[in-house]
């Protein structure tokens, strides 16, 4: 499913541009950095134009570890990719995951879709929204 989106997001970016790029969004090690590994991308392109990406920012590699939620930007094309943002951040071990947005293209909203993951036996779904 994933890979669905993922190919629908570069057709439209493509349609759109007439061109393919890659980039990367989040590099695999950066020294200092308490994140060990992100995972799981969720892209959505805004109403202005930015490319939304979300990941879960690992604090230990695994499925049921502490996860963050975190957000970067491009404003141009993916070509550029802001900071991190921290959108939901992991506290007292909190697993965080599957962030998935999604954008009201009448209202310009953005809704993003995670759970959050009780060592993988269950898990409970939330969103948030922003408009702008």
């Amino acid at each position: 499913m994933h890979h669905i989106l993922l190919f629908l997001f570069f057709f439209k970016c493509t349609f759109l541009t007439g061109q393919v790029s890659e980039n990367i969004v989040w590099e695999s090690s950066v020294p200092g950095d308490t994140i060990s590994e992100h995972f799981v991308y969720g892209l959505a392109l805004a109403n202005n134009g930015a490319i939304l990406a979300f990941s879960e920012a690992r604090i230990k590699p695994g499925d049921a570890t502490p996860h963050h939620i975190v957000m970067k930007t491009s404003i141009d094309g993916g070509r550029k990719w802001s900071s991190s943002q921290m959108i939901i951040e992991s506290k007292d071990g909190a697993c965080y995951g599957n962030p998935t947005p999604v954008v009201d293209p009448q209202t310009g909203n953005v809704f993003l879709f995670y759970a959050r993951n009780y060592d993988n036996v269950a898990s409970d779904v939330y969103f948030i929204s922003s408009n702008d």
